[in-house]
């Protein structure tokens, strides 16, 4: 999975998980703090990343959702359970897991083989 992929999913599935709206996220692996708003409204998730421009936006209906990632032409499809969410993107074509645990969104991605670990903050 391609870090700005990964990095949006942590957004939108830690904003959903915590029914909060995020203004940044530090990425410790990719040595990054993005300033992106989120709007999950009426079962719609529209997000944008200020530094790249980057969009994605999509849909969720329980607890399963879906969004497209505008910058890499991407869908990622995902289920929440709880804290726990899996999920897939068509970018990389491999699946990837994990969970929230406070302001923390922790994804292991199956196509790096390897755990990654955002902080979601006001």
């Amino acid at each position: 999975m391609k870090p700005t992929i990964r990095i949006t999913t942590a957004y939108v599935v830690g904003s959903i998980i915590t029914n909060s709206n995020f203004s940044h996220i530090m990425a410790k692996a990719e040595n990054q703090y993005l300033k992106m708003t989120g709007r999950f409204t009426m079962s719609n998730i529209d997000v944008e990343e200020y530094e790249t421009g980057n969009k994605a936006y999509g849909m969720i209906q329980g607890g399963q959702g879906a969004f497209v990632h505008e910058g890499e032409n991407a869908s990622i499809k995902f289920k929440l359970d709880g804290n726990r969410f899996t999920g897939s993107d068509s970018d990389s074509g491999k699946s990837f897991s994990g969970e929230v645990i406070g302001k923390s969104v922790k994804i292991y991605d199956y196509d790096e083989g390897k755990n990654f670990l955002y902080y979601l903050s006001e």
